[in-house]
């Protein structure tokens, strides 16, 4: 997420007294907005409706946006995350994916 991008969610996120209420009105925003996008995969692999992509852009985005205010409240960027992801995946799948180490993690051994 680029700076702007930061302010910009930094500036329309509620101000908390507490830190730990910051941190779940954006954990709560996440998973609200991922059952909204959820809700709209459903409609289409259960009621074989046609994709709403319009309203896939407008929930990534909300997730985008509870997501940033996450990491602002953690100081976090987008890049160390990505790094720590990468290495905790390499480490579960050096191989590459597999079911057995899925079950096995050798990231948590």
């Amino acid at each position: 997420m680029s700076p702007e991008y930061r302010t910009f969610v930094m500036k329309l996120f509620k101000k908390h007294d507490k830190h730990i209420e910051g941190q779940l009105h954006a954990a709560v925003g996440i998973c609200g907005e991922a059952g909204e996008l959820i809700d709209n995969v459903k409609k289409t692999w259960v009621y074989n409706k046609p994709q709403d992509g319009v309203n896939v852009v407008e929930e990534l985005g909300d997730l985008l946006f509870y997501f940033t205010a996450m990491c602002c409240l953690h100081g976090l960027s987008l890049e160390q995350l990505e790094k720590a992801n990468m290495e905790k995946l390499n480490k579960r799948y050096p191989q590459g994916y597999s079911d057995l180490a899925a079950q096995r993690r050798a990231d948590k051994a």
